[in-house]
């Protein structure tokens, strides 16, 4: 199974993107899913390095182009719908 790379990302690369990342990590831990890793990083790494990642999660709103995979982790820091945040994560990681 290849590795499939995440970047989690906020501002500061600090407070929120560290928040997602555990919650993100727990899920993953839950779900029973391999080979996934997560990088956590800024927006700059956003617009400097999205082709590197397989997916982006990002705790601010940002519009992916049309060869881009990026998703807002806002629903994770908010509580609210964690379920289509983590099926959205998996449709797009392959993991469905």
């Amino acid at each position: 199974m290849n590795t499939k790379h995440v970047l989690v990302a906020c501002g500061s690369g600090i407070v929120t993107s560290t928040i997602v990342m555990a919650k993100i990590s727990r899920e993953i831990q839950a779900r029973g899913w391999t080979g996934i890793e997560l990088t956590q990083g800024t927006l700059s790494d956003v617009y400097a390095q999205t082709a590197d990642y397989d997916l982006v999660v990002t705790t601010t709103p940002l519009e992916a182009g049309p060869d881009e995979r990026i998703i807002s982790a806002l629903a994770l820091l908010a509580g609210d719908d964690t379920a289509a945040f983590f099926a959205e994560f998996a449709h797009y990681l392959s993991l469905d």
